[in-house]
Order: structure tokens, then sequence, then C-alpha cells
């Protein structure tokens, strides 16, 4: 087989087959839920249960298997703290947290609220340099008790405009132990930046995590002048 073949765009456009409407701009979330199962990918899949007290015992309400956690609340995000986000996912009346610790998580934060009727972007500044985050993983099956698993944000996807489904995507990396970011666009080499914009910080929408366990010493960057 030839060399070419295996280029990544190939790659790609094969695991895309079947996604509607390629002209038309999607919301990164519903393109991440189609093209990570597609791929296969193990180490971002997780478990996820709502329950409730029945007597005794826990009895799961909701829940499931997906590619990306979404902190789902109807008041969108409501302070710079990411940690609030995921304790307010986990203090609802059914009891949210993780069946399984995945190697890596992707959260989608709550970007959109409801305002008279309309979905509207909320652009509150988060803090990305407090990086380490904490997800609640139930005891056991049948229990309400959880313990707490750390995790890192490793890398954002930036979304710029009104509407999920139109405007521009870009993508942020950050290293353990560096206070800047890498931040890459279309046809464009990443660049290091020394600190993180307020760009990045209205507008990041999925974030991926990488569970401490799985991360070695930090790696220093040296930041382009």
């Amino acid at each position: 087989m030839a060399l070419e073949s295996w280029h990544p765009l190939h790659f790609l456009s094969f695991s895309l087959v079947g996604w509607a409407d390629r002209r038309r701009q999607h919301d990164v979330a519903e393109f991440l839920l189609f093209l990570l199962p597609k791929l296969g990918w193990l180490p971002a899949r997780l478990r996820w249960g709502a329950r409730v007290s029945v007597g005794d015992l826990a009895h799961e309400a909701s829940g499931g298997q997906t590619h990306i956690l979404t902190l789902s609340s109807p008041e969108g995000l409501i302070t710079r703290d990411i940690q609030h986000a995921v304790t307010t996912w986990h203090e609802q009346p059914e009891i949210h947290a993780l069946e399984d610790t995945p190697q890596i998580l992707f959260i989608q934060l709550p970007r959109l609220r409801l305002h008279h009727g309309a979905r509207r972007k909320h652009r509150i500044p988060l803090d990305l340099n407090s990086r380490t985050l904490h997800f609640p993983m139930f005891d056991s099956p049948h229990v309400l008790t959880c313990h707490w698993a750390e995790y890192y944000i490793t890398t954002s996807i930036v979304h710029l405009g009104e509407d999920l489904n139109s405007g521009h995507y870009r993508a942020a990396s950050f290293v353990p132990g560096v206070l800047g970011t890498w931040h890459s666009d279309d046809h464009t080499p990443a660049q290091a930046l020394p600190a993180v914009t307020t760009e990045i910080a209205e507008n990041c929408y999925i974030l991926g995590c990488l569970s401490l366990i799985h991360i070695s010493e930090p790696t220093r960057l040296e930041s382009k002048s």
C-alpha cells in the first residue's frame, strides 16, 4: 500500500463516513461524540450515573456511557472556578458521579444558558491558571458515597462566536508546571504564549483532562519572545 494512503486526513475522512452535512459548521461536542466512538478511543470512554436514595440503598435513576462528560446547568457558568461547575453537576437532587476513572476525561462546559427564551453564550472568563480538578467517583454500586479523583487540564477547545453551530474553533494546550499555553489555529504553527489570554479564558468550551496518576514529572517549555 502506498505510504500516502496513511495520511491523517485520509484516515479522518474514512472515520467521518456517515457524518451528516459536512459543509455546515457543527457544535464541536456533537462532532467529538460522533468521531471518538468511531475511532474506538478507549482511554476517553467513561461511565457516569445519577443515583437517589431508596431505603437503605441507592437506586440509579439515569446514567450511561459516553466520551464527553456534559456539565449541564440551567444557570450556565456563574463563577470563574471550573471546580464549581463540576461540584454543581455532582450536587443535584440525583447525585451525579463517574462510575469509573478514565485516563482522559473530556468535559463540556455549560457555556450556553436560556435568556428570555433564547440560548445565549455566557463569556465569563474561567480561571485556567488553576488546572487541577477533582471529579466525584462512586465508591461502589448501590451507594451514594463518593471519592474524588484528581485530573489535570491539558487542553481546551475554544469557540469564538455567538452560536456553537457557527463561528470558529481554536485549540489551546497546557503543560504541567508551565503557566503559559500553546495556542493553535487553522494552517498555522502552534504558538507558545506566556499566559492564558482573555480570549481563551472567555471562550474555552471543551476541556481535556488527564488523570494525575498518568502524568509524569512536569516538563518545562521555553516560551518564544
